[in-house]
């Protein structure tokens, strides 16, 4: 018992109740912890072996362990490289089937041209062309894109006139009946650094642009020296026309030489220059 002035007269028996009581306290919770676990069994039939795994389920216990908030460096990283790895192998295929798309779609409007030429050659290829002031094309440049779009036959001295008016007879199935293309996408520039010459057209002119750079494409005359030379002197059996439909590839240079005849061209000629050949009669 305490006594006023602080001492105590408990005996020592009274301490060690004290004591006992208090640790099994201590006991009975620690007990109820481990019996709150749940007890997995990992033996497996067949197996020497067999142990137990205990998988606490105490909230106290599981709210002690520490809480990922994200990434770690090491993982980000791990990350950022997987994701580069698939772009290495993404892009390249990608830009290979843009590059493909592009070239197919080149060569289908050289095709185009060459049909659209094909016609505007039946309809005036008995028309003489002699050239300014008596028409605005001469016959050295009978073939160029921009007659698909704008009479050659025309006079220089009749400005009331548009260019694309038709001058085709019905009775003689002759003269020039086009636009033979419905619309241009884009002008003729001359441009000597690109051999895109006047031998083409002239400036302003309308064109046709490829797919792959945005250049015009051309025609070229292979045989023109020849041809006209015969036909200034009457010859009567001409040789047929040479001609070439050429896009620039994708340097957007014309490389092929106009002069060269299309069975003597060679890859040192073409080097990426895309082009169609027809024959003209």
């Amino acid at each position: 018992m305490f006594r006023f002035d602080g001492s105590c007269t408990c005996p020592p028996s009274f301490w060690f109740a004290r004591a006992g009581g208090f640790f099994s306290e201590r006991v009975e919770q620690l007990s109820s912890i481990a019996h709150s676990a749940r007890k997995v069994s990992l033996s497996e039939k067949g197996s020497n072996w067999g142990q137990l795994l205990y998988i606490p389920t105490n909230n106290l216990i599981r709210n002690t362990m520490p809480q990922r908030q994200g990434l770690t460096l090491i993982e980000l990283i791990i990350v950022l490289m997987i994701l580069v790895a698939l772009g290495s192998l993404v892009i390249p295929a990608f830009m290979g089937n843009r590059d493909y798309a592009e070239e197919t779609t080149t060569r289908a409007n050289l095709i185009a041209i060459r049909d659209a030429l094909m016609l505007y050659h039946e309809d005036v290829k008995h028309v003489r062309l002699p050239g300014p002031p008596a028409t605005v094309a001469g016959e050295a440049d009978r073939f160029q894109i921009a007659w698909l779009f704008n009479n050659p036959t025309l006079t220089v001295n009749v400005p009331p006139l548009q260019p694309n008016t038709p001058t085709f007879d019905p009775n003689t199935r002759q003269g020039w009946n086009g636009p033979y293309v419905v619309m241009k996408t884009g002008v003729y520039a001359v441009n000597d650094d690109r051999n895109l010459t006047d031998l083409y057209g002239d400036d302003d002119d309308p064109a046709l642009l490829d797919s792959m750079t945005g250049t015009p494409i051309v025609i070229q005359w292979a045989n023109a020296a020849d041809w006209l030379t015969q036909w200034a002197n009457n010859v009567t059996s001409l040789p047929p026309r040479d001609i070439r439909i050429v896009s620039a590839g994708r340097n957007g240079v014309i490389n092929i030489p106009p002069e060269i005849h299309t069975e003597d061209l060679t890859d040192g000629h073409v080097q990426d220059d895309i082009y169609v050949a027809i024959q003209l009669r």
